[in-house]
């Protein structure tokens, strides 16, 4: 699929504009497959199959002990506050389970089924801290392929292999590793504060070679995926921490038509002006925020010295994927 994209090995840029500046020197990634086509996919529910299939897999993973389950469905309210009860908007089920190192954790499973809105599924798993900590501050995230100090090199792969034989056994074989990162959360108990590492995976839809995502950025510039996708968190000493499995889309088959790929020239140029309209001044929305933030900066009594905020964009790699849409 190079040939048809005409990509280069290396995506490379540097350009200012009034209020950001760009970047780039990072490696583009073409899935190794003949051709893309669009396809087409729908929203689903998990079923009962696949839910009961991960907690057997976290059984196994985690010599984990289920207790009691609970469900209930969901249904409709109406403007008195009554349940309408004549129709079923989803689901709702619950487990907590006991793992032989003593650690407990809670199993979510999740359905939705509102009117002509697409389903919203999701099966989450979260280790249970009982020590009634709270978060003292953001946490750190790391760069891809760093390594914190005091980690040993090559403790982020071992725990990227786990988390592979884990949504394996899980019965999600056609997702792939769309990043793996440490992370450092800070915690709060009192007057005491400490730190805590742990190893942040997500897991995309892989289709026909091509792996697939739904990204979005807000306007500070922080990217996130809203697509369906899977997260896992291990703790520092291999633990898991946590397990999203949220959104699930069943793909119908490829549409073999007129449509093709834009040139990786044309696709970068395209970034570039949007990364100028969104990021510069020079932007509509961009420079009403720059007013909000600057304030006296932009009047006619700006005090002298004092100039703009730049917002710098750096590009560290370029990956071609399917997204949802």
């Amino acid at each position: 699929m190079g040939e048809q994209v005409q990509a280069p090995e290396r995506y490379k840029a540097e350009l200012k504009e009034e209020g950001m500046s760009l970047r780039a020197d990072a490696p583009v990634t073409v899935p190794d497959v003949k051709s893309a086509a669009p396809g087409k996919s729908q929203s689903a529910n998990f079923t009962e199959e696949e839910y009961g299939r991960v907690k057997q897999a976290l059984a196994g993973a985690l010599q984990l002990q289920w207790g009691e389950e609970t469900s209930e469905h969901i249904y409709p309210v109406s403007e008195d506050g009554e349940k309408r009860s004549e129709e079923i908007m989803g689901s709702s089920t619950t487990a907590v389970g006991t793992a032989s190192s003593g650690a407990e954790y809670n199993l979510s499973y999740q359905t939705s089924r509102e009117g002509n809105a697409p389903p919203l599924s999701l099966i989450w798993m979260t280790n249970i801290k009982k020590d009634g900590r709270g978060t003292a501050k953001p946490a750190r995230i790391f760069e891809m392929g760093e390594t914190p100090k005091g980690q040993e090199p090559g403790r982020g792969r071992e725990l990227e292999e786990k988390a592979k034989e884990l949504i394996q056994a899980a019965g999600f074989g056609d997702y792939g590793l769309l990043q793996g990162r440490w992370k450092e959360s800070y915690y709060r108990l009192g007057e005491r504060e400490w730190p805590e590492m742990g190893y942040w995976l997500i897991f995309t839809p892989v289709v026909e070679g091509i792996s697939c995502a739904k990204s979005e950025v807000n306007l500070l510039g922080n990217s996130y995926i809203s697509g369906p996708y899977i997260e896992v968190v291990y703790l520092e000493d291999g633990a898991l921490g946590q397990l999203k499995i949220i959104g699930k889309e069943e793909f119908l088959g490829r549409q073999e038509n007129e449509n093709f790929l834009l040139p990786f020239e044309a696709v970068h140029q395209l970034f570039e002006q949007y990364c100028k309209d969104f990021f510069g001044f020079s932007g509509s929305s961009a420079l009403k925020a720059g007013e909000e933030l600057t304030g006296l900066v932009e009047g006619s009594s700006r005090p002298e010295g004092v100039t703009k905020p730049e917002i710098q964009v750096e590009v560290k790699n370029v990956k071609l994927e399917y997204a949802y849409i």
